[in-house]
C-alpha cells in the first residue's frame, strides 16, 4: 500500500466494517497479486486504487450500478476495465521493480502518481483542446470555468498560471485556422483574468492578438507584460516593432 493513503484509509476504515464483510475471506482468479496475499492487504490495496482513480468498486468488478459490494463477483473478468488494471498494475511492477533503480533514486510511483483522483489521466490543456473541438471556442471557455469550479485545489488538474498558456499554444498553431487563434485569443484572455501579474501570459496574449490585427490591443498587453517583466527583452523588441520604433 503506497504510504500516500495510509491516513485516508485509517480515516475510512471505521465507516468500511460493514462493506467489509461483504468481500469473500478467500480470493480466486488473481492474476498479478500474490494468491496468498491476506485479506487485509487486498481490501487495502483495491481501497487505494480507488481512492487513486476516484471510483468505487463496480468500476472494475462486475456489482450492483450502486457501487454496494453484495452480490459483487470479485472473480468475473467480464468488465475491460478489470483487465486494464491488470496492465497497468503489471506496469507500475516493471517501473518500481527494473527501471527506476537505473535512474538512482529510492521513489516509487503509484496509480495516484498519473491518475491523481481521475479515472482517466488527463492534462487540463487536453479537456480544454477537445472542448474546443466539440463545441467550439464557447465551450472552451465554459469548459475551464466548470472544470476550476469544481476541481480547484485537488491534484486532478494543474490550475497554474502556465497551462491556458500551454493550451493557447496548442490551440494557436497553423493548422487550426483561424478559429484555433480565436480560441487561443480566448485561452490566454482567462488566463490573464485568472492571473493578472503572470507577465508571459500577457505576452502571449500580446503576439497573439498581433497576429490577428488589433495592433492597439496587442500593445496594451505587450506593454503590461513589459511592466511585469522589465528585463525581458524579447517582449520589449515585439513591443517596439509594433509601436514603429524598430523595423
Amino acid at each position: 500500500m503506497h504510504p500516500r493513503f495510509t491516513a485516508a484509509l485509517l480515516l475510512l476504515l471505521p465507516l468500511t466494517l460493514p462493506v467489509e464483510a461483504q468481500i469473500p475471506d478467500k480470493f480466486t482468479n488473481l492474476k498479478v497479486l500474490p494468491a496468498d496475499i491476506v485479506r487485509g492487504d487486498l481490501i487495502g490495496t483495491m481501497r487505494g486504487y480507488a481512492l487513486s482513480l476516484g471510483v468505487r468498486c463496480n468500476h472494475c468488478h462486475v456489482g450492483p450500478a450502486s457501487g454496494e459490494l453484495e452480490g459483487a463477483d470479485f472473480a468475473s473478468d467480464e468488465k475491460e476495465t478489470k483487465r486494464t488494471a491488470r496492465l497497468m498494475m503489471q506496469m507500475v511492477q516493471v517501473i518500481n521493480g527494473e527501471h527506476l533503480s537505473h535512474i538512482g533514486t529510492d521513489r516509487e510511483v503509484a496509480c495516484f502518481t498519473c491518475h491523481r483522483g481521475a479515472s482517466l489521466p488527463s492534462r487540463l490543456e487536453d479537456e480544454l483542446f477537445a472542448a474546443w473541438r466539440a463545441g467550439g471556442t464557447d465551450s472552451l471557455v465554459a469548459g475551464y470555468r466548470g472544470l476550476r469550479q469544481q476541481y480547484y485545489g485537488r491534484a486532478i488538474f494543474d490550475f497554474g498560471e502556465q497551462t491556458l498558456v500551454a493550451a493557447a499554444g496548442m490551440l494557436g498553431v497553423p493548422a487550426n485556422g483561424t478559429a484555433g487563434t480565436q480560441a487561443a485569443l480566448a485561452a490566454l484572455q482567462l488566463e490573464t483574468e485568472y492571473f493578472p501579474e503572470y507577465g508571459i501570459g500577457w505576452a502571449q496574449l500580446g503576439g497573439v492578438l498581433a497576429q490577428s490585427g488589433d495592433t492597439a490591443k496587442a500593445v496594451a498587453a505587450l506593454q503590461r507584460a513589459t511592466s511585469l517583466m522589465p528585463g525581458n527583452a524579447q517582449v520589449q523588441r515585439m513591443l517596439q516593432r509594433l509601436q514603429g520604433n524598430r523595423p
